[in-house]
C-alpha cells in the first residue's frame, strides 16, 4: 500500500505592510508520502509570483522559494495551494494561507508655511482649529471600504507649524486687525468627518452583527469612552481572527466574550498592542457552536475622532480527503483531534484543524481521458472552488444550482435559485457564490459552507456573466437587457454601483493586479475597459479585434501574465481567439488564433488553468473543446465533446477542466495532462 502525501508551508503567516509596497512570501514544499510525485505545482490566486511548477520530487524530498506581491493596497488572505501526482491513483494536496494587513503611510508633513518672520511684530497668531486628534476623513460616504487607498495626509492632526515665534506676540495687537479667530470652530470639537457605519454599537445588547468575510471597516472612536462592539455566531473548530490596523490617533484594546457582558474581567481573551504596533489582534478557534462578542476602544478611553481599521476574517474548512497532518508529539496520545484552544493572538506556527474536518473522504476518482460524470439539463456555466474541491454548474432548465463533489463527482446538492441561472463565479475567500438569473434581473448569493441561498435581489434586466475580484471582495455582473455593468459588495452583498457597459454588453473578466473590468460589447464590436475604483469607462482603451463584423463573445483572463483572451466572429463565424497583453495604459494586441466553430450564442467565458498557462476555448457549434498554450499563442490540441459545450470551470488544484454540454445535457471532466 503506498501512501502519497505533499506538505506546502508559506510564511509568514501574518506581515503589515505600508499601503503600495511590497510583500515577501517563502514557500516550502516536501513530499512527505513514500511514493515519487511529478508535476508538483503551486499555484497562487491572490500572489501569482508565487506560482512555480516543481516537477518531480521523490520521497523526502523539499524545496523552497521565495515571492513577492508589489503594489499591495488591501488586506488580503490568500492561500497557496499544491498539487502532485503518485504513480497511481488521484493527485494529493495541500494548502496553506498567510494574511496581509496594510497600514497607510505616515503622512507627510506637508511644507506647512513656514512663519517667515516679518519685519511687521503683528503676527496675529493663526489660531490653529483645535486640532482634530485624527479624524482622518473617509473619502466615501458609503458604508463600505472603498478599493481606492485612502491617501489620507488629509487633514490629520499635523501641528501646523504656524508661526510659533511667540516672543512677538506682544499685547501689542494692530488696531486695524480684530483679534478675531477668524471663522473657525469655537470650542466644540467637530463631528468627525468620516461615517462610522456602525454608530450606535456601544453595549453588547447594541452590539454590531458581524460576517467574517475579510472585509475592512474604517471606524472611530466619536466621544470619551466610546466601545465598538461587535457580535458574530461561530462553527466549532473554525479560527476567526479581528485585527484593527491603520490607526490614526488610536491606541486599540480588544475583548473577545461567549456571551453578552460589559464586564472586562469576563473576557474570554484580550490584546493590547499586536505586533510591537498600537493595534489589536484577536484569533480564536471556537470549541463549539455559538454566539461570540468582540469589543474595541482606545485603551485610554479617548474619542475625539480617534479612527482605525477593523477586519474580521474566518478560516474555511479545506477538504482534501487524504491530508491529515501527523502532530509532533513526544509520545502516542489516544486523541487524534485537537483540543480546543483559545488563542488570544495570532499564533506564527499553523495548526492543521481545517483539514480535520467531518467531511466524507471518498475514494477519489481517476480521471485520465474526458468522461461524462453527470446528466445536467442544459448545464450553463460552471464555477470551481480549489480549496473545497467543489464545483457549481447553473442549470437553466432546473432554475437550480448543481453542487459535485471533486473528489467522487457525485452531486451532494441541488440548490433552487432564481429563473434561468446563467454566469457564476465563487469568492474563494468568502466561499459565497454568485449566481446571475437571465428571466429573474436578479443575483442569488449561495453560502458555499451549508448550500443554502443567503440573498438574492435584483441587478437588472438578463444578467449574463458574473466576475469577481477577491482583493476588493467587488463582483461584477453584466446586465444584457440595458447594457450595464454592476458592482456588488461582497461584505453586504447589495448593489454598490452601477455604470453603462455599452451595446451589446455580455462577457466579463477582472484583472485584479490593475483593477480593471474587461467587458465585451458584442453588437458593436469592442472590448471596453472598467476603472475598479471609480466604475468609469476608460475611453481611450477600449479596443477593436478586427476583421469582417467582429463581433467579441468570451472572455478569459490570466493574473500571471497579464493577459486577456477574446474569443470573437469573423465572416459571422466563431473562429477567433485575440490575446492581449494588459498593462495600466491599456490593451496591446500580441497574438490571433483560429479555432474550430463557436456559433452565434457561444459562450461568454474561457477557462485559464494558471498554474499550466493553459487556455480553455469551448467551441458550441462544433462540440470540441480547443486547449490554447499561453506561453506560446499555439493551438495544443482540440478535443471533441458532447452537443454544445459551453460552461467552463477550471481547478488549478486537480488539474481537471469542468465543460458543460448544453445541447446534449453533459458534465464533462477532462483532464489537463498536456
Amino acid at each position: 500500500v503506498i501512501g502519497p502525501q505533499i506538505l506546502i508551508t508559506k510564511t509568514p503567516d501574518f506581515q503589515q505592510v505600508v499601503s503600495g509596497g511590497t510583500v515577501t512570501f517563502t514557500i516550502q514544499v516536501t513530499n512527505t508520502g513514500d511514493v515519487t510525485l511529478t508535476n508538483v505545482s503551486v499555484t497562487d490566486a491572490l500572489a501569482p509570483n508565487c506560482n512555480k511548477n516543481l516537477g518531480t520530487m521523490a520521497p523526502g524530498a523539499t524545496t523552497s522559494y521565495q515571492c513577492t506581491r508589489t503594489n499591495v493596497l488591501l488586506n488580503f488572505t490568500n492561500v497557496a495551494i499544491v498539487t502532485g501526482f503518485p504513480p497511481i491513483g488521484s493527485p494529493v494536496g495541500d494548502s496553506d494561507d498567510a494574511v496581509v494587513q496594510v497600514s497607510e503611510p505616515s503622512p507627510t508633513p506637508t511644507p506647512t508655511p513656514t512663519a517667515t518672520q516679518t519685519s511687521t511684530p503683528t503676527l496675529t497668531p493663526t489660531p490653529t482649529p483645535t486640532s482634530l486628534p485624527s479624524a482622518t476623513p473617509t473619502p466615501t460616504t458609503s458604508p463600505s471600504p472603498s478599493p481606492t487607498p485612502t491617501a489620507s495626509a488629509s487633514p490629520s492632526a499635523t501641528p501646523t507649524a504656524s508661526p510659533t515665534h511667540t516672543p512677538t506676540l506682544s499685547p501689542t495687537v494692530t488696531p486695524s486687525q480684530t483679534p478675531t479667530l477668524s471663522p473657525t470652530p469655537t470650542s466644540t470639537p467637530p463631528a468627525c468627518q468620516s461615517i462610522d457605519p456602525f454608530e450606535p454599537n456601544d453595549t453588547p445588547g447594541s452590539a454590531t452583527p458581524l460576517t467574517p468575510d475579510g472585509t475592512t471597516w474604517h471606524l472611530d472612536f466619536g466621544q470619551t469612552n466610546d466601545q465598538d462592539w461587535f457580535v458574530f455566531q461561530a462553527e466549532a473548530g473554525i479560527t476567526y481572527t479581528m485585527t484593527t490596523s491603520n490607526l490614526q490617533g488610536a491606541d486599540t484594546i480588544m475583548f473577545l466574550f461567549d456571551h453578552a457582558t460589559s464586564n472586562e474581567s469576563d473576557a474570554i481573551a484580550s490584546n493590547d498592542d499586536f505586533g510591537a504596533t498600537l493595534a489589536s489582534q484577536i484569533a480564536f478557534t471556537a470549541p463549539s457552536d455559538g454566539t461570540y462578542y468582540f469589543m474595541v476602544r482606545d485603551f485610554f478611553h479617548r474619542g475625539d475622532c480617534r479612527s482605525y481599521d477593523l477586519t474580521f476574517v474566518r478560516d474555511y474548512k479545506h477538504y482534501w480527503p487524504i491530508i491529515i497532518r501527523p502532530q509532533p508529539q513526544a509520545s502516542p496520545t489516544p486523541t487524534p483531534t485537537r483540543t480546543p484552544t483559545l488563542t488570544p493572538t495570532h499564533t506564527p506556527t499553523r495548526t492543521p484543524t481545517p483539514f480535520l474536518t467531518p467531511t466524507p473522504t471518498p475514494t477519489p476518482v481517476p480521471i485520465e481521458t474526458p468522461v461524462i460524470i453527470q446528466k445536467l439539463a442544459h448545464p450553463k456555466e460552471i464555477a470551481v472552488n480549489p480549496l473545497t474541491n467543489r464545483i457549481y454548474v447553473s442549470v437553466r432548465d432546473g432554475q437550480s444550482v448543481y453542487v459535485i463533489d471533486g473528489f467522487s463527482n457525485s452531486i451532494i446538492a441541488k440548490i433552487p435559485v432564481c429563473r434561468e441561472p446563467f454566469g457564476i463565479d465563487v469568492n474563494k475567500m468568502t466561499n459565497k457564490v454568485y449566481v446571475a438569473c437571465f428571466a429573474d434581473g436578479a443575483v442569488a448569493v449561495i453560502n458555499g459552507n451549508n448550500n443554502t441561498v443567503m440573498k438574492t435581489f435584483g441587478v437588472g434586466p438578463e444578467p449574463t456573466y458574473v466576475d469577481i475580484n477577491e482583493l476588493t471582495n467587488r463582483i461584477y455582473v453584466v446586465t444584457h437587457g440595458n447594457n450595464g455593468l454592476v458592482e456588488i459588495h461582497g461584505g453586504l452583498d447589495t448593489v454598490n454601483r452601477v455604470s453603462g457597459a455599452g451595446a451589446g454588453a455580455f462577457g466579463v473578466a477582472v484583472n485584479h493586479n490593475l483593477n480593471r473590468i474587461y467587458v465585451t460589447n458584442r453588437d458593436v464590436g469592442t472590448i471596453s475597459t472598467f476603472d475598479g475604483v471609480t466604475m468609469s469607462r476608460i475611453s481611450d482603451q477600449t479596443v477593436d479585434p478586427g476583421g469582417d463584423r467582429p463581433h467579441p463573445f468570451g472572455l478569459g483572463f490570466n493574473p500571471v501574465t497579464n493577459r486577456l483572451y477574446v474569443s470573437y466572429t469573423e465572416g459571422g463565424l466563431l473562429i477567433k481567439v485575440a490575446v492581449y497583453q494588459a498593462t495600466a495604459s491599456g490593451l496591446t494586441r500580441i497574438g490571433t488564433l483560429t479555432v474550430p466553430e463557436g456559433g452565434k450564442d457561444g459562450p461568454g467565458e474561457l477557462g485559464v488553468h494558471v498554474a499550466k498557462n493553459h487556455i480553455f476555448v469551448p467551441n458550441t457549434a462544433s462540440n470540441s473543446l480547443t486547449i490554447i498554450n499561453g506561453a506560446t499563442n499555439t493551438i495544443i490540441t482540440t478535443i471533441p465533446l458532447g452537443q454544445g459545450p459551453f460552461g467552463i470551470g477550471v481547478n488549478p488544484a486537480t488539474n481537471l477542466v469542468y465543460v458543460g454540454a448544453k445541447i446534449s445535457n453533459d458534465l464533462w471532466v477532462v483532464p489537463d495532462h498536456y
